[in-house]
């Protein structure tokens, strides 16, 4: 056998293992893989029902206890960006409350929040010094 047979030989065998791997199965587990270098700290990206609302939810948001998800409705420039606020009932499901109450900024003022015991501190964008406080109680209660 010539040297140039071995070599075309092995590169046959060398393809036909790389590609042994490469079919139509699917994997055993059919949830996506992460990104490479994305964080996992949190487990796998689970859907959630918000019972009573049916417009965007974006940003989800668990408060520390578990209690509560805040969300916004939508960046958008042509409306104004709220955050709102849904109460757990079970892993997956949420009742919508309402707006958390101060939360709605005119789309150039849209606000990002931060929630520190049961308290919501909001800072519109760009502030430095200028924050409000809401305590979460107070605003479920107003828009319930």
């Amino acid at each position: 056998m010539t040297a140039e047979r071995i070599v075309i030989r092995t590169l046959g065998v060398l393809a036909a293992v790389a590609f042994a791997g490469c079919g139509t199965h699917p994997p055993a587990d059919t949830r996506e893989a992460p990104a490479i270098g994305s964080y996992q700290g949190f487990g796998a990206v689970e859907r959630v029902t918000i019972l009573g609302y049916d417009g965007d939810a974006m940003e989800p948001f668990i408060t520390r206890d578990g209690r509560f998800l805040l969300f916004n409705n939508r960046n958008d420039p042509k409306i104004d960006t709220k955050l709102l606020v849904a109460e757990r009932r079970d892993d997956v499901t949420f009742v919508y409350r309402g707006e958390l109450a101060g939360s709605t900024r005119r789309p150039s003022k849209a606000s990002r929040a931060w929630i520190v015991g049961a308290t919501c501190i909001s800072s519109p964008r760009g502030a430095t010094t200028r924050r409000s406080r809401h305590s979460i109680a107070d605003d479920l209660r107003t828009a319930a």
